[in-house]
Parts: structure tokens; sequence; C-alpha cells
């Protein structure tokens, strides 16, 4: 129905006109409008009444016309400063430099991957021999600050990332051989910090995992008051971005260590490990987290045990 109709309409007040005072409410009293009396949704009136009433209607309809035009200008000029206000905020910068820097990011799609299987140069050397050829690698890495930035000691660390996955497998081949592929033997056994062989602190010490979580993190080290410190920055996204591109090494690097957080699984003793010593576990946590969702890891997930390592 037209709002601005001739027609005589007592039984249905126009939709427009019911919107405007509703929403223009706290101006009546500027606008002073006039309102009709409504019983059982029709206006009382009687014939003597006819042309008040339809002055009566003529007089709604322009106050109804006055009510819009006025509140046009002030709907529009209330966005125009809302829009103002919002893109003037520092919010609304974050925001938008957040959208873009995630909108901006790589969809990576994860290869196939095969970790190379133990190397026959290894299969015969005792725990205790293979630890201390990662250790001689190892030491050589110097964690100085912005050492992640120097594609020789990039180089340095994926040497030594393949050598320590090297020693992870025979760490856990040994653990079987020796003890019949017991599953309860050999969890007692990787626990146990004492015994002979001693397969607990190669696990943690000079291992991929540990090498993996000082990459993951960027660890590296600095002189106070003559003590060793390790410091782990909080990392940039494109510095985390490179361990999901198949392109960089820190890629290789995150799948070697999920080879190895893989182990635990197929030897079937995460869930014995979780009850025994839980570090053996936390410190193999997978990481299968992607760009679109990528978090940052802690360094150093747990403590680790700290004994002599014995001979085998």
């Amino acid at each position: 129905m037209s709002l601005f109709s001739t027609q005589h309409v007592y039984l249905q007040k126009p939709i427009l006109d019911k919107a405007a005072d509703y929403c223009l409410t706290p101006y009546r009293a500027f606008f002073h409008g006039k309102t009709v009396k409504w019983e059982n949704n029709a206006p009382t009136r009687s014939v003597s009444h006819e042309c008040s009433l339809e002055y009566e209607w003529r007089v709604q309809r322009l106050q109804t016309l006055g009510k819009i035009v006025a509140l046009v200008p002030g709907l529009l000029a209330g966005m125009a400063l809302k829009l103002l206000a919002l893109a003037t905020s520092s919010r609304f910068y974050s925001l938008y430099f957040s959208y873009k820097a995630y909108s901006a990011t790589p969809s990576f799609t994860e290869k196939p991957f095969s970790a190379p299987p133990l190397d026959v140069r290894y299969k015969q050397k005792s725990i205790t021999d293979m630890h201390e050829v990662c250790t001689k690698q190892f030491t050589t890495l110097a964690f100085k600050k912005d050492c992640w930035n120097d594609p020789d000691f990039i180089t340095s660390v994926t040497s030594c990332m393949n050598l320590s996955w090297q020693k992870a497998q025979l760490l856990f081949e040994k653990l079987a051989l020796n003890f019949g592929n017991d599953k309860e033997k050999m969890a007692m056994t990787l626990r146990d910090q004492v015994c002979q062989p001693n397969y607990c602190f190669p696990y943690f010490s000079v291992s991929i995992t540990t090498l993996y979580h000082m990459a993951r993190g960027r660890y590296f080290e600095d002189r106070v008051e003559g003590h060793t410190r390790g410091n782990c920055p909080v990392l940039t996204r494109d510095e985390q971005l490179c361990f999901y591109d198949p392109e960089k090494p820190q890629y290789q690097w995150r799948k070697l260590y999920n080879s190895f957080c893989d182990l635990l699984d197929q030897y079937e003793l995460r869930e014995r490990m979780q009850r025994k010593d839980a570090r053996f576990v936390n410190w193999a946590i997978a990481d299968s987290v992607g760009p679109e969702s990528i978090q940052p890891r802690h360094t150093f997930p747990d403590t680790r045990p700290t004994p002599s390592i014995t001979s085998t």
C-alpha cells in the first residue's frame, strides 16, 4: 500500500508510517506529530468526522515524509562518522594487516616423504659409539645469534639431523633385538637411567628431537656474566613457514623429526612410556600443524634425564 495514497485507509496503518514512527520515537517532541486513536484495529469515527479524518491522514503522511527526510541524512552522516572513526583507529590497521599477512600465506602441500633407512655402516655400531659420532658432529654447531640465517650453519644442521635420525633408528632396533621385542621390557629398559646398556640418555642427548626443538625455536646462546645462556626468540610467521615449504631444508628436518615420533608408535611404546616416564612422549609429539593454523612451539617441551652413558 502506498504511503501517499489518497484513499481512505482505516483498517491498516501504512508500513512505512509504522517503521518511521518506531525508528523516530525520540524525535516526536520535535515534530509534534498527531496520532489517531485506534480501537479494535480501526479508528473510532462518525460520518460528521469524515472530513476531519481525511485531513488527519494527510497531516500524518506529511509528517511521516518529514520524519524520513530528516532521518536519512542523520543515518548517512552517522554511518560515515562510524567508518571514519574505525578507519583512523589502531585496531583497524592491526586487523587489516593481520588479514593481509594471513591471506598471503602460501598454500603448501605435504609431499610424500620416506625417511632414509638405517645405513649398513651403522648397523654394527653400539649405541655408545653411535652417540659419540653424533656428539662430535653436534659440537661443531655454533649456536650464535642469527646463526639460523647462515646457509653454512643450515647445511651443518641438516647433516647432524640425518645422523641423529640414524642413531634413533639404531637405538630402537637394538632395544627390540636385545629384549626379544618384548614391549614391557623395552619400555622398562628405555626409561632406566642406570641399566647396562643405557638407552635413556642417547634418546634425549644429542638426539634428533633435541636438535629439532632447538631449530624450531631458533635457539642460540650468549655469555652473561661468564655463564652460557640459551635464548629462544619469538619467531616471525615467515621463520615458521619454512618448516612447511618442501623447497626448504627445514621441511626435511620436520619430516625426519615426525618419523622419529612415529618410532614410538611403530614399536608400540607410546602408551607404555606415557605411564612409565611421560618425558619420552612429550619429546616425541609430531609437528603436523599446517601453515594455515601455525602455532609457535616451545623450544624444550619437558625436562630430560641426564645420566652417564655406559657402553653396550
